[in-house]
């Protein structure tokens, strides 16, 4: 090797678990509010109109996560 190499390898291997590590806690958010909204909308007592709007709420939030992670694992 010489004397540059090392460091650009330090450097790309910092990078790439850099963006592991970003796109793992995409899914974590995704898994952690499916968890919480699906009970409160499915397996609450409140009243139809209280769950439409949870729901009316959850349904993009959950879209947009969705889509944050399909795009994360694009770029692998």
């Amino acid at each position: 090797m010489r004397n540059g190499e090392p460091g650009m390898f330090i450097g790309l291997s910092t990078l790439r678990n850099g963006y592991m590590q970003m796109q793992w806690s995409r899914v974590q958010m995704f898994l952690v509010f499916n968890t919480i909204a699906l009970p409160i909308v499915l397996g609450t007592g409140q009243p139809e109109v209280v769950k439409f709007f949870i729901s009316l709420v959850a349904v993009p939030i959950h879209l947009l996560l969705l889509n944050a992670v399909l795009r994360a694992n694009v770029g692998l």
